[in-house]
């Protein structure tokens, strides 16, 4: 990532059967010498800042090693939605004759359901594959994975995701 990055923590109880789908962001700009406070009120354009955490990669449960072992688990939101299928896709860099760039190739494979109760009383599903990447000379900090899960009549991604950083 290029340019100034800015990290800004909270602290709020969000119902994890019931999520969150967008925020807004409040900014205490000073404060005078009466103790008030003017704040600013960040809405983007109305319409929120947008949230997708129906279904993401858990990269403490996650770990690809330099061989291309990959081991990857992803959370689902499940309550009150039917949850016909998950898949990830790996994009990893190949060689190309004739140039010093990379190919892109990918590896799609289903996940298949982990019954823990430790996350399921929570509202998610865990979901789990293991496979073997062919990465040959590459580097497993060039891997990405796009989890996919179909909920009901719509597909949710959570997309270019590393497991190695």
């Amino acid at each position: 990532m290029y340019g100034d990055t800015f990290f800004h923590a909270f602290n709020t109880t969000i119902d994890p059967t019931i999520g969150i789908s967008s925020f807004e962001i409040i900014v205490e700009d000073s404060i005078d010498q009466g103790g008030s406070s003017r704040m600013t009120i960040f809405t983007n354009s109305g319409n929120g800042y947008p949230v997708q955490d129906r279904v993401f990669v858990m990269n403490s449960r996650s770990i690809l090693d330099e061989e291309g072992r990959a081991t990857l688990t992803a959370a689902v939101l499940s309550s009150g939605m039917t949850i016909s299928s998950v898949t990830a896709t790996f994009s990893f860099p190949i060689p190309q004759i004739g140039t010093m760039s990379p190919g892109i190739n990918s590896l799609s494979l289903p996940l298949t359901s982990l019954n823990s109760s430790t996350i399921s009383n929570l509202g998610y599903t865990l979901f789990n594959a293991s496979t073997q990447l062919p990465l040959g000379n590459s580097n497993a900090y060039q891997v990405t994975v796009d989890v996919t899960a179909a909920l009901g009549d719509e597909e949710v991604m959570d997309k270019f995701r590393r497991l190695r950083l």
